[in-house]
């Protein structure tokens, strides 16, 4: 810099490393976050300037670099860009470990559109990626009522609202972590200071093949499906608990009476491989009447649920297949029975019913469910109950219901078992995507 006295040197530093005199040229044989500074004796080291340079892509400056003297100044925040920033980790013994700060998310969420920041941690061929979310950062994506996605090779972890704002308010950094393990298995990991924490997170992560199912891999090395969780074009997205480790495997049910081409195939395999339906002794039989009862139990299974509060319907007997799930369905507000103290479970349910059932089990897991679609585009769209039409315009803004081949909408049709899988797996990947 102009005015530098005579004998002074320039230093630089890799990576956040130690601080070395530059003699030559750097060689770039990977990307590279540099800080470099002019000292000298007897006088103040001058501004720190930083450049992220990528191989094949150049340097990249922020416009913020760091002013602060050398004597060990924060360093610049990085760019941000629609919400996203990303940071060079360091990288030992296949971990690579990054930190974000307050600056680096406050620029994030300047840009950010959506209320959510994005993390990308810059690693590659790292068997472990792990980032920390200092206490101020955690904080201010709070305060913002910001969700963070923590992008990574390995996969993504995505923190909602409502985690964030657990984690800000234990006042401790945060850390976010995803591990190829060796036997191919996938561990992802959230912490608050040094405990673990087992909140539901959402993640995206590489996945062979689709139709294959996510399982849970318990301690003791047995499996079970995760049941919001879908592969698609290569990923697999799902809602796991952290400190979770799980894998892809091919876990397809055959049935003697789906074809292979039939048009709900998929659907039945989907719900069967995710433990949402149950064949019975003749196979899946597609074609049978969904009833009240069925519905209420799959969506008990899909949620894990567990049975809270008293049993008030007179027609539930104790010990059925379905009443513990009938129970927890009414506890949670998803059913409120057809008439005083029953509630039908073998009657056939409507599909104007089953919407209703979706809607609230919507709302009951925290989905968004504003959106709203004219029923107009289905000739008998009006024939929807009023007690039904603001849920069944949401389930059609959101691609759930569609109509059929005529262009009906049949709201007080029957459903059969085939129909509702497909309204099942669209529902899960709803949750998940």
């Amino acid at each position: 810099p102009a005015g530098a006295p005579a004998g002074a040197k320039v230093l630089y530093s890799v990576d956040n490393g130690e601080w070395q005199e530059h003699v030559g040229a750097i060689m770039l044989n990977k990307n590279m976050d540099i800080r470099a500074k002019v000292t000298a004796v007897g006088y103040t080291d001058s501004d720190v300037l930083r450049a992220s340079f990528t191989i094949g892509g150049g340097a990249v400056i922020p416009d913020n670099n760091d002013h602060s003297s050398a004597g060990g100044g924060t360093a610049a925040a990085p760019a941000a860009t629609n919400g996203e920033v990303t940071v060079t980790p360091a990288v030992s013994n296949g971990t690579a470990t990054a930190t974000v700060d307050e600056k680096a998310v406050d620029a994030a969420l300047k840009t950010a559109e959506n209320g959510t920041v994005t993390v990308s941690v810059a690693a590659k061929n790292a068997d472990s990626v792990s980032l920390k979310m200092n206490a101020a950062a955690v904080k201010n994506l709070a305060s913002a009522n910001a969700a963070v996605n923590v992008k990574t090779e390995n996969g993504t972890v995505k923190l909602d609202k409502a985690t964030v704002d657990t984690l800000a308010d234990s006042g401790k950094d945060a850390a976010v972590s995803v591990t190829k393990n060796a036997d191919g298995t996938t561990t992802v990991q959230v912490a608050s200071g040094s405990e673990a924490v087992s909140t539901p997170v959402k993640v995206e992560l590489p996945a062979a093949q689709s139709g294959q199912t996510l399982v849970l891999v318990n301690a003791d090395g047995s499996v079970e499906p995760v049941k919001k969780s879908v592969v698609e074009n290569g990923v697999a997205y799902a809602e796991i608990p952290a400190g979770a480790t799980v894998k892809v495997v091919d876990n397809a049910q055959t049935f003697p009476n789906v074809a292979a081409d039939a048009w709900y195939a998929e659907a039945v395999e989907f719900v069967s491989s995710h433990g949402l339906f149950q064949g019975t002794d003749k196979g899946f039989e597609p074609d049978v009447t969904m009833t009240r009862a069925m519905l209420a139990t799959v969506l008990y299974r899909l949620e894990d649920g567990r049975t809270v509060g008293e049993n008030r319907f007179i027609d539930v007997p104790d010990g059925q297949w379905y009443t513990e799930a009938i129970i927890w369905a009414d506890s949670v507000g998803i059913v409120n029975g057809t008439s005083g103290k029953m509630f039908s479970p073998d009657e056939p349910v409507t599909r104007e019913q089953i919407t209703m059932m979706l809607y609230r089990y919507a709302n009951a897991i925290w989905l968004d469910t504003s959106g709203r679609a004219s029923l107009e585009g289905f000739y008998d769209g009006d024939k929807t109950a009023d007690w039904a039409n603001e849920a069944m315009q949401w389930a059609v803004s959101v691609g759930l219901f569609q109509g059929d081949s005529t262009g009906a909408l049949n709201p007080n049709g029957k459903a059969t078992r085939a129909e509702v899988a497909t309204l099942l797996e669209r529902m899960v990947k709803l949750i998940v995507k």
